[in-house]
C-alpha cells in the first residue's frame, strides 16, 4: 500500500511537472464566461492584446492596464493598483482563472455581443472602507463621475435625469438597493442630484444606497453605505418644479428643518483641510455639517466615514448646499 501511495505522489508530481507554461501568445485575444457561470461582479470579458488587459464586468464597469505573466501567475498592472491571480488548467479552449473556467472566443461568437457593450471605465477615487464586496442583489447599479450633468450612467446605457420616472416598472417591493461606482472628479452636487431622482422615483419605498469607492483586486470593490440626508423642503419645492409635481408632502418634522438647527455648531467642509473641523465635536452636541457644493465625493466620503460613528450618540445632520437643477 505505501509503495502505491508514492507511486501516486510521483505520477501527480510528474503531472505538475509537465503543465503548460502559459505565454502572452496563448492569451491573445477575447475570453468569456459562459452565462450561467456569471456572477453580479464577475468578470464575463478579459480582452489580452499584446502587454495590454482589458477587463469587462457584470456590471459594465471596464478597467485598462497592463499585465504580465510569471510562472502562470498573471500580474495586472491598473494604474497604482496591482493585482494578480494564478493560471490553472489551461488548455487552448479554456483556462481556470479566478475560481472559473473563461473560454476562448475563437470564432467570435461573443465579439458582436461585447461591441454593443457602451463599456465604461471608472477611475476610483481610492477610499478604503471596512466593507469589501458587500453583495446584496442590487436593483440599480448608478455611474458617476463629473460629466453627470443631463444624463447618468446605469447599467449598460445612459438615460436622461428625466426619464427616471420609468425605473420602477412594475416592482412592489419595498426595499430597494442602490449602489453607486464614484469615479475621480465627481462632486457632492453631482450626487445630491442623483439622489433627488431616487427619491422621487421610488418616494414611499425604503432606498439603501452603497457607494463603491475602490477596487480591492480583479473581483472586490470597496463599499460604503451612506445615509444621505436633505431638507424636505428643499426637496418638496424641487418635486414641485419638475414637470408632473407630485401631491403636497406632509410637513417635516421640526427636527428635520433649518430652523432647528439654527443654534447648533454649524462645520462647513469646503476641502479636505476641512475635515480635521470633524475632530470638535462633542458627544450630544448639536451639530450642522454644511458640505460646498462643488466638493469632491472622496472628501464627502472621508467625512461620512468619521461622522457615521457620532450619528447615534449625537444630533448630528449634514446638508449639501446648492441647488438642484
Amino acid at each position: 500500500m505505501k509503495n502505491l501511495i508514492l507511486i501516486l505522489f510521483c505520477f501527480i508530481g510528474l503531472f505538475l511537472s509537465c503543465e503548460k507554461s502559459v505565454s502572452k501568445t496563448d492569451l491573445e485575444g477575447l475570453w468569456h464566461l459562459k452565462l450561467g457561470d456569471r456572477n453580479n461582479d464577475d468578470i464575463p470579458f478579459l480582452i489580452f492584446e499584446n502587454d495590454s488587459i482589458q477587463l469587462i464586468y457584470q456590471n459594465n464597469v471596464t478597467k485598462y492596464g497592463n499585465y504580465e505573466i510569471i510562472d502562470n501567475q498573471l500580474f495586472g498592472y491598473f494604474g497604482t493598483d496591482t493585482f494578480s491571480s494564478m493560471i490553472e488548467a489551461f488548455t487552448n479552449g479554456s483556462f481556470y482563472f479566478l475560481d472559473k473556467y473563461y473560454y476562448h472566443d475563437s470564432d467570435k461568437n461573443n465579439l458582436n455581443y461585447y461591441k454593443k457593450l457602451e463599456n465604461y471605465e471608472v477611475n476610483f477615487i481610492d477610499v478604503k472602507t471596512n466593507t469589501i464586496n458587500h453583495n446584496p442583489f442590487w436593483h440599480y447599479s448608478f455611474y458617476l463621475d463629473r460629466c453627470a450633468s443631463d444624463s447618468i450612467k446605469l447599467h449598460e446605457q445612459f438615460i436622461k435625469y428625466g426619464d427616471f420616472i420609468f425605473l420602477k416598472g412594475t416592482g412592489n417591493n419595498t426595499t430597494f438597493y442602490f449602489r453607486i461606482f464614484i469615479s475621480e472628479g465627481s462632486s457632492v452636487k453631482d450626487y445630491k442630484k442623483l439622489i433627488y431622482y431616487i427619491n422621487d422615483t421610488f418616494l414611499g419605498s425604503i432606498r439603501i444606497i452603497h457607494l463603491v469607492t475602490k477596487q480591492s483586486n480583479f473581483t472586490d470593490f470597496h463599499y460604503f453605505k451612506d445615509d444621505f440626508s436633505y431638507w424636505k423642503d428643499d426637496f418638496n419645492n424641487w418635486q414641485n418644479n419638475q414637470l408632473f409635481p407630485p401631491p403636497p408632502a406632509p410637513p417635516a418634522s421640526f427636527k428635520n428643518t433649518r430652523v432647528y438647527y439654527n443654534d447648533a455648531l454649524n462645520i462647513k467642509i469646503n476641502s479636505s483641510a476641512d475635515l480635521e473641523k470633524l475632530n470638535q465635536i462633542k458627544t450630544g452636541q448639536k451639530v450642522l455639517i454644511s458640505y460646498a457644493a462643488d466638493l469632491d465625493m472622496k472628501t464627502y466620503i472621508q467625512a461620512q466615514m468619521i461622522l457615521k460613528p457620532l450619528f447615534r450618540t449625537g444630533n448630528i445632520r449634514t446638508d449639501i448646499l446648492g441647488e438642484v437643477e
